[in-house]
């Protein structure tokens, strides 16, 4: 299967997942045209970066761009803290593992293996994992642990599977100055 089949895959499995656990019971169909209206912003973005991530070359290149769509979940994932929808919190970072998961990591761990130290791409690469890596530990650390919202267990495994998810990434890459 080529990357672009893989990539429209992922980024319909992820559409259809974030469809699905919106209203996991199905709705009334005005309920779910309401959730579509509400959410069209995101639905055209995620599906942009899928799209654009299948016309990339390297592995590299994926993962620049799957960090995009990671970093758009996350802004929606902030919200949710913000408002206090645990629901919302509990999708958001589903979503954000699944392409973390999925398109991210595995991306990233391809281009450690052909991209040589001491280069400007390795210098780019190494900087992405330390963002990434950084980045996803804080929005962990937003999610929050206590109180109404956070003692709820949907709230308490979004933020453990965020605080797992930098050991997808493997060690950070070696610092190729020394």
């Amino acid at each position: 299967m080529n990357t672009r089949t893989l990539t429209v895959l992922l980024a319909g499995g992820l559409l259809a997942a974030w469809g699905t656990a919106q209203h996991p019971t199905g709705g009334l169909a005005h309920e779910r045209l309401q959730l579509l209206k509400d959410n069209r912003e995101l639905l055209n973005d995620l599906l942009g970066h899928g799209l654009s991530l299948g016309d990339k070359n390297s592995a590299l290149d994926r993962a620049v761009e799957s960090r995009e769509a990671t970093n758009r979940l996350a802004r929606e994932l902030r919200s949710a803290v913000i408002l206090g929808d645990a629901d919302r919190i509990a999708e958001m970072s589903d979503l954000y593992k699944r392409v973390w998961a999925e398109a991210f990591a595995p991306n990233l761990l391809e281009a450690r293996s052909y991209v040589r130290p001491q280069s400007e791409r390795y210098k780019e690469m190494r900087k992405l994992h330390q963002d990434a890596a950084a980045d996803v530990a804080a929005l962990a650390a937003g999610i929050p642990a206590d109180g109404p919202v956070g003692a709820l267990v949907r709230v308490k495994a979004a933020r453990e599977q965020l605080e797992a998810a930098v050991a997808d990434l493997g060690p950070e890459p070696a610092d190729d100055d020394k």
